[in-house]
């Protein structure tokens, strides 16, 4: 364990982050670095021996410099000020209607009653669609008197709806 140790056993923690929860910059943050930022020693070159034409020495970088330190943060934070703005094709907020509804959707296109999305292609998976219902079916049974009425309401006819086609797509060809 780093750090100093009490007699008890117990540790002590350091709060050593510069800003607040507001993005204010801390008057009692250690802002002291880890390692120092010292530049790396050149090497030094290499001898050339006389036989061979004289060519010139590169020196390459070595591979455990630390990186260049980086400027340092703003005393207050740039973004506690901006509002969020969404996309422009920003997809509506998902609630439980939504995700039942996109449920619905990839039964129906499982079903071959919808094509897929980004081609022209209608193609049938019944145990896809099957499960995709059982899958609706279990929702509905684990969220029972715990959903708003609309909510309710919307599961059950999804539900219904989606039995009768599949009850159809069985049926036919």
């Amino acid at each position: 364990m780093s750090g100093p140790e009490n007699k008890a056993g117990s540790f002590r923690v350091v709060d050593r982050r510069r800003f607040d929860d507001a993005g204010n910059a801390r008057d009692d943050a250690d802002i002291t670095p880890e390692r120092a930022t010292t530049s790396p020693p050149t090497p030094s070159p290499t001898p050339v021996p006389s036989a061979a034409p004289a060519t010139p020495v590169v020196a390459r970088p070595v591979a455990d410099t630390p990186p260049p330190s980086s400027p340092p943060r703003p005393a207050t934070n740039p973004f506690a000020s901006a509002k969020p703005t969404p996309p422009p094709s920003a997809a509506p907020a998902i609630d439980f209607g939504h995700f039942c509804l996109s449920l619905a959707t990839s039964a129906q296109i499982a079903m071959g009653l919808v094509q897929q999305p980004g081609s022209a292609a209608v193609t049938r998976n019944l145990p896809a669609a099957r499960q995709t219902i059982d899958i609706l079916d279990m929702l509905q049974q684990k969220t029972t008197g715990n959903l708003s009425a609309e909510d309710t309401q919307l599961l059950e006819e999804i539900l219904y709806t989606l039995r009768m086609q599949y009850v159809e797509a069985t049926k036919g060809p």
